[in-house]
């Protein structure tokens, strides 16, 4: 998504892209993403190999490292930008993939401090710049009417969200256990597991959680809904980039709960867009949500109106592009 913002909001630079839609609302909007005057749909099998300044790519997979190494036998004057989006974590099964694609770029671009210190840190190289991830945010707008999908969950509100794929590293364990405590309020687990893994061990750690519901992945429209509706998010996360989801959050004027750790201090700020809580403390996450729920009307107001103006002034798709095109223009020959 924070790739399409730029060829959005850049119209003066042509893009080639290719990629392969998983899921209906993906192949919808890749659609009108590949309608854009500034973008080309292309495949391996097509691409323009001669008629770029650079290659920039957002991870590293199998595919994207065929593309590069087909790129610097062709056209080797290219500069090769990678995007660092990740802390290295060793779930992450392109690990090794990770670190040679950030060895051979010419440019790396980190998305966030934390995600910087960690390149420094295991490849030795400082990266050329950290452009936080933007967020859409006339989608992510309060003010846009509600899904009417949202209505079929039947989810009781007030309810606390967990938005994410659950694995390992961002901790559903600690949204089970305050649950858990709070057995009068509606928990809500929204996103899908990588593996059946994943999966199986999420299942069986709710199982005796009776006020703890798994709706899976949902569309970007109802996850919409979702952060409308919902009273917190719960992002206890220990390895993330510049995670979306608390950017959406933040734009939906919902605070977040957090860890003092990876990338979340970044732009969670105590009593401004949410506060941060030691994970191995579920009272103080419970204090919390209960603090939350008694606000009044104009508390509420006045927290979503002051941590959705820090995304409009920090986080937008318009400052993601503009600092990307700056790149572009400082390392083209």
């Amino acid at each position: 998504m924070c790739f399409r913002a730029i060829v959005e909001k850049t119209a003066n630079v042509q893009f080639y892209s290719f990629s392969n839609p998983l899921n209906t609302e993906d192949r919808e909007q890749g659609a009108i993403f590949w309608k854009l005057p500034n973008v080309s749909r292309v495949s391996l099998i097509n691409f323009p190999f001669n008629n770029y300044d650079f290659v920039h790519r957002g991870s590293a997979t199998p595919k994207n490292m065929l593309l590069e190494r087909a790129c610097k036998v062709l056209h080797p004057k290219i500069k090769l930008i990678h995007t660092a989006s990740m802390q290295f974590t060793h779930e992450d099964p392109y690990l090794a993939l990770y670190k040679r694609s950030l060895l051979a770029a010419h440019v790396i671009v980190a998305c966030s401090a934390a995600v910087s210190n960690d390149v420094s840190k295991f490849i030795k190289r400082n990266p050329n710049a950290v452009i936080p991830n933007g967020v859409d945010t006339d989608f992510f707008d309060p003010a846009m009417p509600g899904d009417r999908r949202f209505n079929d969950l039947m989810i009781k509100e007030p309810f606390a969200l967990f938005l994410g794929t659950p694995t390992q590293r961002k901790r559903p364990d600690i949204f089970i256990d305050i649950a858990k405590t709070m057995p009068g309020m509606c928990f809500v687990i929204a996103g899908e597991g990588h593996t059946q893994n994943e999966k199986d061990k999420l299942k069986n750690a709710m199982r005796c959680v009776p006020n703890i519901m798994y709706i899976g992945g949902q569309p970007r429209w109802v996850v919409r809904s979702l952060l409308s509706r919902s009273a917190v998010l719960v992002f206890p996360s220990e390895a993330e980039g510049m995670p979306l989801a608390a950017l959406e959050a933040m734009a939906m004027g919902i605070p977040i709960l957090a860890q003092p750790k990876t990338s979340m201090p970044e732009i969670v700020k105590n009593r401004v867009t949410g506060w941060l809580l030691p994970g191995d403390d579920i009272a103080a996450w419970k204090r919390q949500i209960e603090i939350i729920l008694a606000w009044s009307h104009e508390e509420k107001r006045s927290f979503a109106e002051t941590t959705r103006n820090v995304v409009l002034e920090n986080y937008t798709w318009h400052h993601y592009a503009r600092r990307y095109n700056e790149v572009y223009e400082r390392y083209r020959d």
